[in-house]
């Protein structure tokens, strides 16, 4: 017979014991009363197990709906009943409670508890009993927190604590006083007399004292003193005490041991740094002051009373507005605000102060404000720098960037910088304008009569001439040579007719005598009217020159007045011839290539060479680019000429091995439009694969403003063709308006710089300081650079000198043809290649 007690009379033995139901239901602790055997069923839960949890006997009839309700997640529902398992076990054949678990168990509505869990087997069913220690669990653990971050702050205090019961003589410390002396509570067993034997001689004397008067007296102290610890480091400690009484008499001494090691060193360092800017303030090459919040001068070293000229009793008490150029006042001000409300940290101007003699001394000035530890403003430091002779060079350095050196008026940059502004006006304010482009008539005949110092002379005395002619609100340029513009601004063209055939009649009536000989010289002159018509200075310019080409075509020594008609109807007749013969010439293939030597200036033996188009006319002589390549571009016939340079290239390659294996590589001209024409890429690496020319043999040049104007298909175009190999140079770099901004968007090998700065560089300070500088940023960009226009030796010593990679000009090699250099090339291999066999036999 079965003689396991069955659920209802379990729950019929609970009901009917008054008492023991009485005692679950009032306890604080969940109570879940389970049968024995493999169903584990609830027989009964307390009301206290269901406010807990929220769960009533219908949501877990048995322990195994409570696990996955309880622990709904597997790993860690898996883990606590493990640990359960193992618990009962071990608490079975004792038949005592189980080891107490702590679980996190989800309750009904979502939350999670803390549960410390209970378990007790008995003959008829088995009791888990669940105590929530959540609010517990959270005090532990601030306390931990709070207890963790004590010491966390000890350690980056260096702040140990100590207790001394005078009665028993027993020393405490802190873990981190025994940290502070190198030890721990296993090594050292702290007492009085072994603490204070530590300190160095004059400090024990001093702690000894300190100690006695503390216990006999009752006198708190607070030292800085020097000690060893317990492994002989010497350091810095602040000592504390405080004594605690009764009935008079001292019982306890508390205080704090803190490592001030650092701290001391850093005062030393500080008084030292003192001493060195007294010093350095005193004997400082560049003048400085110290003034008040105020700024008032409170102390100055000599170098700055002597750039003004004054004494130091004279600066010293005075306000630094008082030594000040008015007009630089409000600067002043505005930054001395910034610094005072804590926008900026420190500032640097340039401004002038008045000399005690009434002169100006232009000055560069430091000025950083010092604060105390609540952010007061204490004191400012001023250094102050006499830069007066570098402003005068930086003037005269841009007197000359803007101006013609022979004759000082307005050069041809500066013209046209002023002229674009004032068309970037004209489209909003309406105002009428006028530009005038002059040259002179049969001045070629006093150079070659007088020589080109007579020639130079009478242009400097015309313009002089000139200069007080034109009204004053106008721009008179020498735009070069012979030539000059004239820009007139507010000028009506009536008005600029007048002002223009005033300076025709100066220039009429000027007589230039030189070595007892006389000349006189006329002038044609183009006058063009500004408006917002006007669409850019590009044509403005064209219009003038047209205009003053009409006027030499009708005579000479006349004005012409600009039509549109004039200038396009020339222009257009001229270009559609040049489209005629163009397309003449390619149909009968009247095109050469010419070629140009580069050569390296740094002691390199690599060859390359620049290959240049060339056409032929009728009779077989040859027309140079400059007179085609305006007409091609304009028509759209340039990708043709690109197609044919590339396909003659790689034809002559596969025909002359001999040539490509002497050479490094080959550079090819493209023009913008073969950037944006869809099927140039295409064709390009076409002939790449039909020919098999070797990709690094080829390099191609591309201009800077090219590039820029179509800046997203070079970078595809370059990437391209880079990825197979080919090279690529930045033509005319320096030319445009954005080249250093855009440079390091374009993945270039070579910058060739514009020859417009080279063939001057070295009489012009101005483009020396250009190359100079597209070289250097050239080589911080890994790339090499090329010098365009090099004409003599001595442009290309400077040029050696800067740094510059590779020259090109006529005075390194006069561009030749390219058959003719082929054959050079070829001959001189084969010369060499007997040679070897020669020496092989």
């Amino acid at each position: 017979m079965d003689n396991k007690p069955q659920p209802e009379d379990i729950v019929q033995t609970i009901q009917n014991d008054v008492r023991f139901h009485a005692v679950m239901e009032s306890m604080p602790l969940a109570i879940y009363v389970i049968s024995e055997g493999e169903g584990q069923e609830c027989e009964y839960m307390n009301q206290t197990f269901t406010d807990l949890f929220g769960y009533t006997m219908e949501d877990i009839p048995s322990v195994l709906d409570w696990w996955p309700k309880a622990y709904p997640e597997k790993e860690y529902r898996e883990f606590i009943r493990q640990l359960w398992q193992e618990r009962i076990e071990a608490a079975i054949p004792t038949k005592t409670a189980i080891e107490p678990i702590d679980a996190v168990v989800t309750c009904k509505d979502g939350t999670v508890k803390e549960i410390r869990w209970g378990f007790i087997s008995h003959e008829k069913f088995n009791y888990a009993f669940g105590l929530d220690i959540t609010e517990h669990k959270k005090d532990v653990h601030e306390l931990l927190r709070l207890s963790k971050l004590l010491v966390e702050s000890q350690q980056i205090a260096k702040l140990g604590g100590w207790e001394f019961d005078v009665d028993t003589e027993e020393l405490f410390w802190t873990d981190e006083t025994y940290r502070i002396h190198d030890t721990s509570p296993e090594e050292y067993n702290p007492t009085v007399e072994s603490g204070v034997s530590y300190f160095l001689p004059e400090s024990r004397e001093i702690i000894t004292t300190a100690l006695d008067e503390a216990i006999i007296n009752g006198k708190d102290y607070d030292l800085e003193l020097e000690t060893y610890t317990t492994k002989g480091r010497k350091i810095n400690v602040r000592a504390t005490c405080r004594t605690t009484q009764k009935n008079g008499k001292t019982q306890k001494l508390t205080g704090i041991f803190q490592d001030i090691t650092e701290r001391k060193l850093t005062e030393a360092i500080l008084q030292e740094s003192n001493i060195r800017f007294l010093a350095s303030f005193v004997d400082a090459p560049i003048g400085m002051a110290i003034c008040s919040p105020e700024r008032i001068i409170v102390e100055v070293n000599e170098a700055f009373y002597e750039m003004l000229g004054y004494s130091s009793d004279e600066l010293i008490g005075i306000h630094f507005n008082d030594i000040t150029n008015p007009l630089d006042i409000k600067i002043s001000v505005d930054n001395y605000e910034k610094l005072i409300s804590g926008e900026v940290d420190k500032y640097q101007i340039e401004k002038r102060y008045r000399h005690k003699q009434g002169h100006d001394v232009c000055c560069l000035l430091n000025v950083s404000l010092v604060r105390d530890q609540d952010t007061t403003p204490l004191y400012f430091i001023v250094q102050v720098q006499d830069i007066t002779k570098r402003k005068q060079s930086d003037d005269k350095l841009s007197f000359q960037a803007s101006h013609d050196a022979l004759t000082e008026l307005i050069n041809r940059h500066e013209f046209e910088r002023r002229t674009e502004r004032l068309l970037s006006s004209v489209k909003q304010d309406k105002a009428k304008h006028a530009l005038c482009y002059m040259d002179l008539d049969q001045f070629k005949v006093v150079n070659d009569t007088c020589g080109h110092i007579a020639g130079d002379e009478m242009l400097r005395q015309l313009s002089k001439m000139l200069q007080k002619v034109v009204r004053h609100r106008d721009t008179l340029a020498r735009l070069g040579g012979d030539e000059f513009g004239v820009l007139m601004e507010h000028c009506s063209l009536d008005d600029a007719h007048r002002v223009t055939t005033s300076l025709q009649t100066a220039i009429q009536g000027y007589q230039f005598i030189w070595e007892g000989r006389s000349f006189r010289v006329g002038v044609s002159m183009g006058l063009v009217p500004i408006t917002d018509a006007t669409l850019n200075l590009t044509e403005l310019l064209k219009d003038a020159d047209a205009a003053c080409y009409m006027a030499k075509d009708k005579g000479r020594n006349r004005i012409h007045v600009h039509h549109e008609e004039d200038a396009e109807l020339a222009r257009r007749q001229g270009e559609m011839q040049w489209v005629t013969r163009i397309q003449h010439a390619l149909d009968e293939d009247r095109f050469c290539l010419y070629a140009q030597a580069i050569e390296s200036l740094d002691k390199r033996t690599d060859k390359h060479y620049e290959l240049l188009i060339r056409m032929l006319d009728e009779q077989g002589e040859i027309i140079p680019p400059g007179a085609f390549l305006p007409a091609a571009e304009r028509y759209n016939l340039i990708t043709q000429l690109d197609r044919w340079v590339i396909e003659q290239t790689f034809r002559l390659f596969t025909e002359n091995p001999a040539f490509l294996e002497q050479i490094n590589f080959i550079s090819i001209n493209l023009s913008g439009q073969s950037f944006t024409e869809n099927n140039m890429l295409d064709f390009i690496i076409t002939q790449l694969d039909k020919t098999g020319v070797e990709a690094q043999k080829v390099c191609f040049e591309v201009t800077e403003t090219m590039a820029i104007a179509n800046l997203s298909q070079a970078m595809k175009f370059i990437s391209t063709l880079k990825g197979l190999g080919c090279r690529f140079a930045l033509d005319d770099f320096g030319s445009g308006l954005s080249s250093f901004a855009y440079l390091k968007n374009l993945p270039v090998d070579y910058l060739k710089i514009d020859g417009m700065f080279v063939k001057d560089i070295v009489d012009d300070p101005i483009d020396h300081a250009m190359v100079k500088s597209i070289n250097e940023i050239g080589q911080v960009m890994g790339m090499q650079t090329i010098a365009e226009f090099v004409e003599n030796v001595e442009i290309k010593g400077m040029l050696r000198e800067i740094g510059v990679n590779y020259a090109q000009g006529y005075g390194i090699h006069k561009p030749q043809s390219f058959d003719e250099l082929l054959n050079r090339s070829n001959n001189v291999a084969d010369i060499n290649k007997s040679k070897d066999d020669e020496t092989k036999s």
